[in-house]
């Protein structure tokens, strides 16, 4: 008998074939409109939000910070001084000179609301800083071992009888600065936060540039003065990212990247006088694209208060913003020396979300 059981489990299983083929191809009944539709948000993987929540608020937040920076703008060196010998030869060594920039106090305003559509938040802010230094070197016992020399062209008013016996340099500087960004904060880890931001930025400058040489020809003195002026408007697009490591319950390390391209429209004059009689005047207009590099490293304190209706947090920390070729000066017969603007310094900035 038990060598009939295969025999008899394989006619079973022909004997459902043939069942099912009688009964023809099996129908399956269409989904309806409520179990076809598929919602996104279980489809995509989304991040949790890492925005500040408060109670009962109105998802609006205002910045406020304080700016302490210095600006460097490279190819304003006006002089430079080099040793001689006791037989009035110079030699190959010396100093140049170029306007002292100090630091300078701004500050910088913001306001945000957080919209509803998947956490994301709209950002603007506002920057002013009003940025100035000054020069001078001459000195009569330095320039018994030393010569003084120009370094911005103005003719041929130096002669083997006259020498450059003062030089000055003066610089002023007004920014002007507008950002949009869209933002989502949300978390990667549970202690690492990132805010990828995407907008525009627009800016408008204006600086002035003042250099005075001091010439002894013979017995008198002669003044060879040049006014320099450059108006800048940037307008384009801004992207980067906003990353907070928290390592407490209130205090994280920040770090941020933003990169714009500007498309750029230059002003820029000179006039050069001597002995108050005009000499040249040069004007330039032109466009371009130029970029902006913005990096900040620093730390944050962060805390709810009251019944957590209120989120408080403040950020201090060291900020660059390098302003590529800004320096479009006319030089007239001397290599061009364009160079980029560099602000750079302590930012202290305040929020609050309510």
């Amino acid at each position: 008998m038990k060598k009939f059981l295969p025999l008899l489990f394989v006619f079973s299983l022909l004997s459902k074939e043939l069942d099912d083929e009688k009964k023809g191809p099996q129908q399956i009944e269409p989904l309806t409109n409520e179990e076809s539709e598929i919602d996104p948000c279980d489809c995509l993987f989304s991040f949790p939000t890492a925005r500040p929540m408060v109670c009962n608020g109105n998802d609006i937040f205002i910045t406020a910070d304080f700016i302490l920076w210095q600006l460097n703008e490279e190819g304003t060196s006006f002089s430079y001084r080099s040793a001689q010998d006791s037989l009035g030869n110079r030699m190959h060594r010396g100093k140049s000179y170029a306007p002292d920039y100090g630091l300078n106090p701004g500050y910088r305003l913001g306001l945000g609301i957080d919209l509803s559509k998947d956490e994301w938040d709209l950002f603007i802010q506002y920057t002013w800083l009003h940025s100035h230094g000054d020069k001078e070197n001459v000195s009569e016992k330095d320039l018994s071992t030393s010569t003084l020399a120009p370094l911005w062209f103005i003719g041929n008013l130096l002669s083997p009888t006259s020498r450059l016996t003062f030089a000055t340099g003066r610089f002023e500087h007004h920014l002007n600065v507008f950002d949009i960004e869209l933002g989502r904060n949300f978390f990667v880890s549970p202690f690492l936060k990132i805010r990828p931001k995407v907008g525009l930025k627009g800016t408008w400058q204006d600086e002035d540039y003042h250099v005075s040489y001091q010439i002894q020809n013979g017995n008198s003195d002669q003044q060879y003065q040049l006014s320099m002026e450059q108006d800048f408007f940037g307008f384009g697009p801004r992207a980067g990212v906003d990353s907070a490591w928290q390592f407490t319950n209130n205090f994280s390390m920040v770090g941020k990247f933003a990169l714009s391209g500007l498309w750029s429209f230059f002003d820029v004059s000179r006039r050069d006088t001597f002995e108050q009689e005009r000499y040249y005047h040069i004007c330039n207009k032109f466009h371009s694209v130029k970029s902006v590099l913005e990096l900040y490293l620093g730390l944050r304190f962060e805390a709810w208060v009251h019944c957590n209706r209120y989120h408080l947090q403040i950020d201090a920390g060291y900020e660059q913003q390098n302003w590529m070729n800004q320096n479009q000066y006319v030089r007239l017969y001397e290599p061009s020396s364009h160079g980029d603007k560099i602000f750079h310094g302590l930012t202290l900035q305040f929020r609050l979300d309510f």
